[in-house]
């Protein structure tokens, strides 16, 4: 009697079966499951590395584009720039190429009316110091702490032309937005160098400019938390000219690092589960400094 109970409780072949198909189901199911997450996941990585490098190109396409009206208004000082520094040079070699016995304010006031009071003159020497201007809180100015603006202002010195640079904000407070010039005394010892207020027009260029250009992308694109950008000289610009805000501690070294590459660098950021991208865009090519 308790035999044929124990064979009784036994489960049967095709409960068997059936238990085995439905185990066989939920590995198919399971593995489905995952290969549909994993191409998912592969999915939605390229879709997101595909809107980085979108909005990384339109972003620099956008910032070539406002290089070069800007630029283009900007070569409308030249003309003034260049004449002025025939003054310059002539009192170099008056002053026996004597930097100390040029008096730049007399300069100052032979230059075209049209620049005339609002250009400030410096004379730096080959270590990248400003030892002479009529700027005061530029005198001592070392270039040489940017190594890719003293490489390129020490070219210049050791050429025999005339350069013009961007308009920029200067080093000061004031954040004063000015047109830079250069041109390398004859016996290529110092670089002279000019730079001009540039007043008109400010509204339109607040409108025109690389940081309406980083607002906008960032407000296009939905990923994007923010833009910032920075120059030769590692400035951060914003529409004040002020600190970047919650930058990463490190963002110095990145963007050093960036320029000094020429290349991108992408540092994830597991707290914040965000990705930073630093990227160089080249918009002054060969013919400016800043």
């Amino acid at each position: 009697m308790k035999s044929k109970d124990r064979y009784r409780r036994l489960p049967s072949f095709s409960f068997l079966i059936m238990m085995v198909m439905v185990g066989l189901l939920v590995l198919f199911i399971a593995i489905l499951s995952a290969l549909s997450f994993t191409e998912t996941q592969a999915g939605l990585i390229h879709s997101s590395e595909l809107a980085r490098n979108t909005s990384q190109q339109h972003l620099s396409d956008s910032l070539h584009l406002v290089s070069r009206g800007l630029r283009l208004f900007e070569l409308t000082y030249d003309k003034d720039l260049y004449q002025a520094f025939i003054s310059f040079l002539s009192a170099y070699e008056e002053s026996g190429a004597e930097p100390a016995r040029i008096n730049l304010e007399t300069v100052r006031q032979s230059f075209p009316a049209g620049i005339a009071n609002n250009t400030d003159l410096y004379i730096i020497n080959s270590d990248g110091v400003v030892i002479s201007t009529t700027y005061p809180q530029d005198r001592g100015l070392d270039f040489s702490q940017w190594p890719e603006v003293f490489s390129d202002i020490t070219g210049i010195r050791l050429n025999d032309t005339f350069r013009s640079d961007r308009a920029v904000i200067g080093f000061t407070p004031e954040q004063i937005i000015r047109k830079f010039a250069y041109h390398p005394t004859p016996d290529h010892r110092y670089l002279l160098e000019l730079s001009v207020k540039v007043d008109e027009y400010s509204a339109e260029r607040a409108e025109f400019s690389v940081v309406s250009v980083g607002e906008s992308i960032a407000r296009r694109y939905p990923d994007i938390r923010s833009v910032a950008l920075y120059d030769a000289m590692f400035r951060h610009h914003t529409g004040t000219g002020g600190p970047a805000p919650d930058e990463n501690p490190d963002t110095d070294r990145y963007v050093r690092e960036a320029f000094a590459t020429r290349g991108t660098i992408d540092v994830e950021d597991p707290v914040n589960a965000s990705l930073q991208r630093y990227t160089f865009v080249d918009l002054g090519g060969e013919e400016t400094v800043s």
